[in-house]
């Protein structure tokens, strides 16, 4: 396997030993999660780091990171070591669960791509079904310390596929947490949707609802994916 970086604009990250690589949906939510004027934030599940490093680049925020797997987190915190913003970031190797209960920190932003898979054939390799499948971080679990730990003005931003995002926001609406924000997101431009990321507070406001294509009917990166993401990436 290869142990070369994936390089940013601003920076790169190794995640040759993290259980989930860099992909897309994690760029997506680091990309488009309204971080600016956020002083303090958690990244849940921060696999190689790359969204808390993300995030960083675009606030003068204070992030912590938690992970469970301890070979992802060691390498997330190698990634933000080498990083320009190595004084604000933290990472914790721990379970969420353990973690937000012993934390007692406010946070303005708290962003997670949480496992998804509900009741699925599990991966026979025990390190990927951690990173993918919810039975060690339930959706009860994560909204549970999400609600605990967000400031009463903060937002909560969470990426899932379509059908988990249906369950998932049945569950947040029953706790209190109501959405703010979406944004459906289309793999090509003549296909449906198959991730969503939801945006939550702690105070109703009217939903404000955005789509994007990640590729034109071509199966060329579309101009809108490009300008999203186009503080990051080097060919954009």
């Amino acid at each position: 396997m290869s142990d070369k970086p994936f390089r940013f604009k601003q920076f790169s990250v190794f995640h040759d030993k993290c259980t989930l690589k860099v992909n897309t949906d994690a760029v997506l939510l680091g990309a488009y999660a309204d971080v600016e004027k956020s002083k303090r934030i958690l990244d849940i599940g921060t696999g190689s780091g790359v969204i808390a490093l993300m995030l960083a680049q675009r606030s003068g925020a204070i992030i912590d990171a938690v992970e469970i797997d301890p070979d992802s987190a060691k390498q997330a915190g190698a990634n933000f070591l080498n990083s320009p913003w190595n004084s604000r970031l933290k990472v914790y190797c721990a379970s969420f669960r353990d973690f937000f209960s012993s934390c007692h920190i406010k946070y303005h932003i708290i962003v997670s791509n949480p496992p998804f898979f509900c009741n699925s054939l599990k991966s026979p390799f025990p390190d990927k079904s951690l990173a993918k499948h919810n039975n060690n971080l339930t959706f009860e679990e994560l909204l549970a310390g999400a609600i605990k730990l967000l400031h009463e003005d903060g937002y909560f931003y969470v990426i899932l596929p379509f059908i988990e995002t249906r369950i998932f926001r049945e569950k947040a609406k029953a706790e209190g947490l109501f959405l703010i924000r979406e944004l459906l997101i289309h793999p090509k431009q003549d296909k449906p949707v198959n991730r969503v990321i939801s945006c939550f507070g702690l105070i109703r406001k009217e939903v404000c609802t955005g789509q994007i294509n990640l590729r034109t009917g071509n199966g060329l990166y579309s101009e809108e994916y490009k300008k999203l993401s186009c503080d990051y990436f080097l060919d954009f």
